[in-house]
């Protein structure tokens, strides 16, 4: 795992390279965070959700994970900044996470 790391759950880390998982297996570097797929909304939730790999631990681990991430590392100034409703697109799709709005 990289170090520092800034926040830790069950199967997720935030460090410095980006999003780990803790038995290092798998890591998102901190410039995907803020990749947006054809339709304009976040794509890395999908791409980790769709996946559904028991390993990977619950959604909402990963979800918790990756709003640390985007405040620990914020979005480069080349990246396309999140559309206004993403976090509502994101309830919405997802409602299994529970995310208080």
């Amino acid at each position: 795992m990289t170090f520092p790391v800034y926040y830790r759950n069950r199967h997720w880390a935030v460090t410095g390279y980006g999003i780990e998982r803790c038995d290092g297996c798998y890591a998102l570097g901190k410039l995907s965070f803020w990749e947006l797929w054809d339709d304009g909304m976040p794509g890395l939730p999908r791409h980790i959700f769709e996946k559904g790999h028991p390993d990977y631990g619950t959604k909402r681990e990963f979800m918790d994970a990756w709003l640390v991430a985007m405040g620990v590392h914020p979005r480069p100034p080349k990246a396309k900044p999140f559309p206004h409703d993403w976090y509502e697109w994101l309830c919405k799709r997802y409602p299994e996470l529970e995310i208080e709005r």
